[in-house]
């Protein structure tokens, strides 16, 4: 990103605060017009000594320095507390644009990067963007308004000197543009670096349970401090070449000292200037300076700022395929109609994970989805929910394209369970009203209820306001399906996606949700993803999908008597179950057959 790109970036951001932005900006002028006045006083004050009858003009310049003194410090102390002001705005205008995309960002794009990854980049990069904007606005540029100030009073002061120190100034700036292209290499390497740094530790964190299993903990920490180390190096190598860039720019200023002292002295011999012109000359050179490497930090700074904000800018302006068309209305209180038309769609380019898809689910009806790991059946409720689109096909639901309607809408008719379940670190009853915080105790209880989830709550010491960690590690997984089972029930939406709803239940839990199955999806249109068949025969039709392709669709019956794919797959689950197998489903089938030939 160029520096006149960062600069109409951060102009875009400022223009809602443009008032309290003016307003830090004439307090830095003022200040650099105070700033800038001290070394004329000085310059009397100077002249005054050793002369005749200069006791009261003496006073005066002295009682004017300690009026001067005061006024800047009050000046500058306001202006710190209007620049943090403005400083604050601005980071909560930049955070709420950054998380509201975080949150609404699709599924693909956290497919495609690390969780921690992001965070941390986007962290750092807000923190050093925040820190250049401060610098540039509130410490260089009052220094260059300092700069035009005090240049016009060595002019005035005289020319001859104003010239041989200005002969001096454009070696800082130049030394600094030298300099900036490989700190911005510098900047962007170690995002890139603390940004990998920190997502690592957090998957391994996250994961820490196979971490240790495996014995990996030495492993992944030698891993994360050589990260570390390789960040040291970068920048104890920038340091050193910082401490140059500094030296190099500090060469001027002196030369520039010493050569006013030089030819100043040379001049108040000849009687053409005072000794105090030469004290207010160094007091303008030391402060001229300041800006003049101020010039020099502000095209850094831009650069460096630049890095931070092509980084905000890869979350911030990332395409959304699932975001709400501008035209999107809210979907209305219809039955429940779910639709399928033709719907295609692939994680990768090269791979469908659902293929030509077409079924319809009536309003109120159960439709389970049954078929091999891997056939697409999870996909097909993500793609219901909108958190993912489709590339091709359409989804709509009581006839009305999802794509249209807005996705808080589609989301607040749905209800879901997913098989990988997370629950907050917060109380059990706070996790059950998720979808509905509303909900009173009475209401969180029953749901509880009906989802098997009370018994073990009541055994919990403090019950429903048990806090139940992060991801709700302090409860087994079978107790968090449990939890989220409920959480579905008590939020009543007229539409449910159930992802293996019982898989991590023991055999009580799925006999309880099993009796309580008609409770939970009655009246309610409810697409099911199962492979427990106790589950999938209570449902009203059976989908079973294989390679992305739904091969045949109607009851359990039905799909045994016409679909070998689908008794091969029953045979197979009810092996793993110890149950009956379907051969004799088949069997039954082939005698019906046989029969039906011979009468012919």
């Amino acid at each position: 990103m160029s520096s006149k790109a960062v600069l109409r970036t951060i102009l875009r951001l400022l223009w809602p605060y443009k008032l309290a932005t003016a307003g830090v900006l004439a307090l830095a002028l003022l200040a650099a017009a105070l700033e800038a006045l001290e070394p004329l006083l000085l310059m009397v004050i100077i002249d005054q000594l050793g002369l005749p009858d200069a006791i009261r003009p003496l006073v005066v310049a002295v009682g004017a320095l300690v009026i001067l003194e005061l006024t800047y410090a009050g000046v500058w102390g306001w202006l710190g507390v209007a620049s943090q002001d403005l400083t604050l705005r601005l980071d909560g205008s930049i955070r709420e644009r950054l998380y509201t995309q975080l949150y609404e960002q699709s599924l693909g794009y956290y497919r495609q990067h690390k969780v921690g990854d992001v965070i941390a980049r986007t962290s750092q990069s807000l923190e050093n963007f925040l820190e250049a904007f401060a610098e540039i606005v509130f410490e260089q540029l009052p220094t260059l308004l300092y700069f035009g100030v005090a240049l016009v009073a060595m002019v005035k002061l005289d020319w001859r000197l104003a010239a041989l120190v200005i002969a001096f100034t454009p070696l800082p700036p130049l030394i600094g543009a030298w300099a900036a292209r490989e700190q911005t290499r510098r900047e962007r390497r170690l995002l890139d670096e603390e940004a990998s740094i920190a997502g690592r530790l957090y998957e391994t964190l996250h994961g820490l349970l196979t971490v240790k299993a495996f014995a990996r903990e030495s492993t992944e920490r030698r891993t994360i401090l050589k990260g570390v180390s390789i960040v040291h190096a970068i920048r104890r190598r920038g340091s050193r070449r910082d401490a140059v860039t500094e030296g190099l720019g500090d060469l001027p200023y002196t030369f520039a000292r010493l050569a006013t002292i030089g030819v100043g002295a040379y001049l108040v011999i000849r009687g053409e200037i005072t000794i105090g012109v030469i004290v207010g000359f160094l007091a303008y050179i030391e402060g001229l300076f300041g800006p003049v490497q101020g010039l020099a930090e502000v095209y850094q700074t831009l650069r460096r700022a630049s890095v931070s904000l092509e980084a905000l800018s890869e979350v911030i302006d990332a395409e959304d395929p699932v975001a709400d068309y501008p035209s999107a209305v809210p979907l209305d209180g219809g039955p429940g109609l779910v639709s399928f038309e033709q719907v295609s769609f692939g994680y990768a380019p090269d791979r469908l994970a659902v293929d030509g898809i077409s079924f319809t689910i009536q309003p109120g009806e159960t439709f389970a989805m049954v078929g091999p790991n891997g056939s697409g059946k999870t996909t097909l409720g993500l793609l219901l929910l909108r958190l993912v689109a489709p590339d091709r096909g359409q989804i709509s639901v009581d006839g009305i394209d999802i794509r249209t309607c807005t996705a808080a809408s589609l989301r607040g008719k749905t209800g879901a369970v997913f098989q990988n379940v997370h629950l907050f670190d917060d109380t059990l009853a706070a996790n059950i009203a998720f979808g509905r915080p509303s909900a009173d105790h009475h209401e969180i209880e029953a749901a509880a209820r009906a989802a098997g989830a009370h018994p073990f709550i009541e055994r919990l010491p403090q019950g429903y306001e048990t806090v139940v960690g992060e991801i709700g590690n302090r409860l087994s997984h079978g107790q968090r399906q449990r939890i989220a089972v409920a959480r579905a029930i008590l939020k009543g939406a007229p539409i449910l996606f159930l992802d293996e709803p019982t898989s991590a239940m023991d055999v009580d839990g799925v006999n309880h949700v099993v009796r309580t199955f008609e409770r939970l999806t009655g009246g309610r249109t409810t697409l099911l993803v199962t492979h427990r068949l106790s589950i999938a025969r209570r449902a009203d039709r059976i989908g079973f999908l294989e390679r992305g392709r739904l091969i045949a669709t109607g009851t359990h019956e039905e799909l045994l008597n016409t679909c070998d794919r689908y008794v091969a797959f029953v045979e197979a689950e009810e092996r793993l179950d110890g149950r009956r197998s379907a051969r004799w489903h088949r069997a039954k089938r082939f005698r019906r057959q046989s029969s039906a030939r011979a009468t012919e």
